[in-house]
C-alpha cells in the first residue's frame, strides 16, 4: 500500500522510533547476505581507515568494520537506532543525511548499505553531492540499493500503519545519479532475504568539492 500524501521523512523516522529493536534484529539477521560485499569494500581500504557509515541503523556493518581495525562513525537521523549503536560501543553522529554538514571533516571512505533507499529519487543527485563533501578526494564509497522501480512510501506490513520511503533502482540508474561526484569502478548483484535483489557499487570520489 503506497501513501504518497504522507511526509516521507516523518513516517520513516516514526517507523524506526517505534520498532528500533525489531529492525536491529532484521539488519543483524540480513548481514550474512551482504558479508561478501563488505569484504569487497574493506579490501580497497588502507589499514586504520576512517569510515563514515551512512544511515548506519543499528551499526551492524560498523561493528564489523571497527572489529577490522578501522575508525568508524555511525551517522543516522534516528535517535533510537543510534542508541543501539552506542550500546555496541560505536561512535555516533545524529544527523539527517540529506542535510549533512560535516564542516571541514572528511573521511577516507563511506559505506551506504541501503542508505539512499529512504530518500526520494529527485533528491538523490544532491544527496551524492552531500556525501561527496564528507569523503576525501579519491576516497572510496560503497552504495548498496534494492533493485526495482519503486519511489514512494510503502507500508512495511499491511495494516500496521508503519511506513518507510522506498527508492529502488534499475541497473545504470545509480551511476547516472552519482557520476558528477563519483566514478563507479566495480558493481555486482546480490540476493538478500526472500530473494530480494540488490545492486552494489564501489565508487571513487572524482571531484574535489
Amino acid at each position: 500500500m503506497l501513501k504518497s500524501s504522507l511526509d516521507y521523512k516523518k513516517e520513516t523516522l516514526k517507523t524506526y522510533k517505534d520498532n528500533s529493536k525489531e529492525y536491529a534484529g532484521k539488519f543483524d539477521g540480513a548481514f550474512k547476505y551482504h558479508e561478501k560485499s563488505l569484504e569487497r569494500f574493506l579490501s580497497k581500504l588502507k589499514p586504520n581507515s576512517e569510515i563514515i557509515d551512512l544511515g548506519a541503523g543499528a551499526g551492524t556493518y560498523a561493528t564489523k568494520m571497527q572489529d577490522a581495525g578501522h575508525y568508524v562513525v555511525c551517522l543516522d537521523n534516528s535517535v533510537e537506532m543510534l542508541n543501539i549503536c552506542s550500546q555496541r560501543k560505536l561512535n555516533t553522529l545524529l544527523m539527517d543525511m540529506e542535510n549533512m554538514d560535516l564542516g571541514k571533516r572528511v573521511f577516507d571512505a563511506g559505506w551506504a548499505m541501503t542508505a539512499i533507499t529512504h530518500t526520494p529519487k529527485y533528491k538523490i543527485e544532491d544527496l551524492f553531492k552531500k556525501i561527496g563533501e564528507g569523503i576525501k578526494h579519491q576516497g572510496i564509497l560503497f552504495v548498496g540499493v534494492h533493485q526495482g522501480s519503486e519511489n514512494d512510501l510503502k507500508e512495511d506490513i499491511p495494516g500496521s500503519g508503519y511506513f518507510r520511503h522506498m527508492s529502488k533502482f534499475i541497473p545504470g540508474e545509480v551511476e547516472k545519479l552519482s557520476n558528477k561526484y563519483f566514478t563507479t569502478f566495480d558493481n555486482w548483484e546480490t540476493e538478500g532475504y526472500g530473494g530480494v535483489k540488490f545492486l552494489n557499487y564501489l565508487m571513487r570520489k572524482n571531484l574535489k568539492l
